[in-house]
């Protein structure tokens, strides 16, 4: 059987300077520890991706595949717009 995976989440209003350092500290512990830590979710709070990045978080999602390729195929288009 696998190990579970610990997790801890910061949703869109909770993310008040408290819990961000708590966050962050729990970053700190798994990294004196040899854990990795990953945070995803944050495609709309880039300044949160940012900080857990500086506090060496070894994934860090801000978005997904379907959203990068909408967005890049919409500015395809606008470059190919004939306006």
């Amino acid at each position: 059987m696998g190990h579970r995976k610990p997790t801890a989440v910061i949703r869109t209003g909770d993310e008040t300077p408290a819990l961000v350092d708590a966050y962050c500290t729990v970053l700190d512990a798994c990294r004196a520890h040899g854990k990795s830590v990953g945070v995803g979710g944050l495609s709309s709070r880039l300044d949160l991706a940012r900080r857990f990045v500086d506090a060496r978080a070894r994934h860090v999602s801000v978005g997904t595949d379907l959203s990068f390729l909408i967005h890049e195929a919409e500015a395809a288009l606008a470059d190919l717009s004939l306006e």
